[in-house]
């Protein structure tokens, strides 16, 4: 068994889907601060006064979609200074479109135009901690992003191998009309290929354990509006699309990466074994 503990800088920032939102009813946008704060809800309870609760229990009873609106409104313009005062609030850094976003959604009245916008603060977070409520990067994240660049190496190495080349060749002839199940069973093919295996349960991945990388000190995420980028030109395609939480460059995460071949079954033939070093380079 070989075991590491690892040390990885953020070089430009990530997101890592959690199928976690940022809710409209805690948090709120202060857009000459260009910060979001969330909030707890129940904290927020205890501090209104009863015509404040009142007008609350009025937005919540809404049928319409204005009522999002509403209540960006009664936020925004009746108890921001309770908000900002509330215990265990967090802060985070917002682009200056989104803040000027919220002050267009704050002036809609038309249905069909809040519809239309309904989505503009669904804003995804980043893996996190629920306890901590720090980022994390998944061990399964980075496993994934390594065994990615492995394969480039081996098909790099590989390339001229006829059974590679002709796998290769399909790939390149992927297009938009080729069902998915057929893309997946080529590039499925081409792994086994490169990989030297044939039983899944002979991945040699499958000995390559990391934990979830966890910040070396606190982390203040951020959000952005991701855009589009060409892979081969990079430049950016169209407009700003949604916001995201992203972890900032330059933070420090830190976990452990274990190479075990001992534990897996006897029986199982694993030919094309995973080097630290070679791991690393790819």
């Amino acid at each position: 068994m070989e075991r590491y503990k690892i040390n990885i800088e953020v070089l430009s920032p990530i997101h890592i889907g959690c199928d976690e939102f940022f809710k409209p009813v805690e948090f709120l946008i202060d857009s000459k601060e260009r910060v979001l704060i969330t909030f707890s809800l129940f904290d927020l309870l205890e501090e209104l006064s009863p015509s404040e609760k009142n007008e609350l229990e009025r937005i919540a009873d809404k049928r319409e979609v204005s009522s999002l609106v509403d209540l960006y409104k009664f936020y925004a313009y009746h108890i921001k200074d309770k908000i900002k005062s509330l215990r265990n609030i967090k802060k985070y850094s917002i682009p200056n479109e989104l803040a000027k976003r919220y002050e267009e959604v704050l002036r809609l009245d038309s249905e069909r135009d809040i519809i239309q916008n309904f989505n503009a603060f669904e804003i995804p977070r980043t893996y996190f901690n629920p306890y901590t409520d720090q980022p994390i990067i998944p061990g399964s994240s980075l496993k994934g992003a390594l065994r990615t660049g492995y394969l480039e190496k081996l098909l790099r190495e590989h390339s001229d191998a006829p059974k590679i080349k002709e796998l290769k060749s399909k790939i390149d002839k992927v297009n938009i009309k080729t069902p998915s199940k057929e893309i997946k069973t080529l590039f499925n093919d081409l792994e086994k290929k490169l990989l030297s295996y044939t039983n899944p349960a002979n991945d040699p991945f499958k000995s390559v354990k990391i934990s979830d990388l966890i910040p070396v000190n606190s982390i203040s995420t951020k959000i952005l509006y991701q855009v589009n980028v060409s892979k081969e030109k990079g430049d950016t395609k169209g407009g700003l699309t949604l916001p995201l939480e992203i972890i900032p460059s330059g933070a420090h995460f830190e976990g452990n990466l274990v190479i075990d071949y001992k534990s897996n079954n006897d029986k199982l033939q694993i030919k094309e074994k995973i080097k630290f070093e070679e791991l690393l380079n790819s």
